[in-house]
């Protein structure tokens, strides 16, 4: 009898050794893809308004998610908000203030005692994907495979001919896949990318994934494909025509993104989130629908905001942001502050991942469920050059050209028109009193151009 109960138990453990085996809880956990645009103004989408430039799948993100309608991002130029976004923390705490340009790109690079998104997420268990522009130096200690991406494909520099011709771009603009790659990818850069990320986006050996598509578009060079260029024959100026252009082939591309994960049956389980790294650098009225194009301008709007890439009014940094993750995440509106600092400790958290320094940002999700129902932040700051700005509740207190102080009540006034700094003395003298005991807390910054060494990051008094 003790023999046959002995049997049977034995039996029993297989048997259930077995069915483990066969029903292993899967990873639960959400993939996460982060779709970042490239200096797309405020105004340039359907949802918030636009009549010219229609972004229909953009929007659908929108529709389906929670559109996060007072969001920024920490700087208002490419490399210092990516440095940002991917590390949670204000950037000028670790001297990243500037874009790490030619000839200082072959010196300069992320700080490597920076922990990134990536290597967050990678540390967490998921499988790490970045696509597009990197813009966070090429130094060996700087490129993404040091950095927490197991797969990428895109180029370090902040701008590249969308058109791959290696006979027209250098190594540091090259698309690539690896440190040495000098495979020529013909085809258009966006597409190129999508088409990649798209063979890509399934869990390996039940793993989550995590990618981060940084698209150009719609950042300068002006090369739309001719058949977007073709779209807007009605569109005179041929700055705003090859602007829609690009917006378009942006929107395609999302759109085949957002497919695919309905294809594969990824959607519901899916984190979503849309935003661009900064306001759009309009450039200057055309008389001439046929001038040549400016410079790093690509007629982007940032209506009905002041300000453009580069100031820290609202149009330089305030961007669309929308969440869409249907597992926890209802329609609607959020109206508080939040920014792009929220995007690591928000991921994280989503990942059940763990965080071993502090950060600027928090976990927007208690808030978006409304779990949690005060504002995510309290005061946020930005400084730029000789550009600083503080927003505490109400009031927003700028200081432009380093001496040129205005203050707003962003919430009466938010296109910032009516600068009230001699009506509210009390108000102006508080947050001045905040941004300069913030500013002491950062580090001076690590590289630009030797004629502007000196003023970046002048003292604030």
């Amino acid at each position: 009898m003790i023999v046959q109960l002995r049997f049977s138990f034995f039996i029993l453990m297989v048997v259930c050794g077995l069915n483990s085996c066969n029903t292993l809880p899967q990873d639960e956990r959400p993939n996460i893809l982060v779709i970042l645009a490239d200096d797309l103004g405020y105004a340039d989408l359907s949802i918030h308004g636009s009549k010219d430039c229609l972004t229909p799948n953009i929007d659908l993100i929108a529709a389906q998610g929670v559109q996060c309608l007072r969001a920024y991002v920490s700087a208002p130029q490419c490399s210092p908000s990516r440095a940002g976004l991917m590390t949670g923390r204000y950037q000028q705490r670790f001297g990243h203030e500037a874009n790490p340009e030619k000839p200082f790109v072959q010196k300069f690079g992320l700080d490597p005692n920076q922990k990134t998104i990536t290597k967050f997420m990678q540390e967490s268990g998921y499988s790490t994907q970045f696509y597009g522009k990197w813009d966070l130096g090429a130094i060996p200690s700087a490129q993404p495979w040091s950095r927490g991406v197991d797969s990428f494909f895109g180029h370090y520099a902040g701008a590249t001919s969308f058109y791959s011709d290696d006979n027209k771009v250098g190594a540091y603009q090259r698309l690539r896949k690896s440190p040495n790659d000098t495979t020529q990818y013909d085809g258009y850069l966006s597409d190129l990318i999508t088409d990649d990320a798209i063979a890509s986006l399934e869990r390996i050996e039940g793993k989550p994934w995590f990618a981060l598509m940084s698209y150009l578009n719609p950042h300068w060079p002006m090369e739309p494909k001719k058949v977007d260029f073709d779209a807007h024959s009605d569109t005179k100026d041929m700055h705003r025509r090859a602007f829609l252009g690009l917006m378009d082939n942006l929107d395609q591309n999302v759109g085949k993104l957002l497919a695919h994960l309905e294809q594969s049956g990824q959607v519901e389980n899916t984190v979503v989130i849309f935003l661009s790294d900064n306001g759009a650098p309009t450039g200057k009225p055309r008389k001439n629908p046929n001038a040549k194009f400016q410079y790093g301008k690509n007629a982007s709007l940032n209506d009905p905001f002041r300000g453009v890439k580069g100031e820290v009014f609202e149009g330089g940094i305030r961007t669309p942001l929308f969440i869409k993750y249907p597992k926890r995440l209802r329609p609607g509106i959020f109206p508080h502050p939040v920014t792009s600092l929220d995007l690591l400790p928000t991921c994280i958290a989503l990942a059940q991942g763990s965080v071993d320094r502090p950060l600027d940002g928090k976990d927007l999700m208690p808030y978006l469920t409304q779990e949690i129902k005060v504002k995510p932040h309290a005061t946020l700051y930005w400084r730029w050059f000789n550009n600083w700005a503080i927003l505490h509740d109400n009031w927003k207190l700028v200081v432009a050209g380093h001496n040129n102080w205005m203050l707003f009540d962003i919430d009466k006034d938010p296109y910032e028109k009516n600068n009230i700094i001699e009506q509210h003395p009390v108000a102006y003298k508080r947050l001045k009193k905040s941004l300069i005991k913030w500013n002491n807390e950062l580090n001076p910054a690590d590289w630009r151009y030797p004629s502007q060494v000196k003023s970046l990051s002048k003292k604030l008094d």
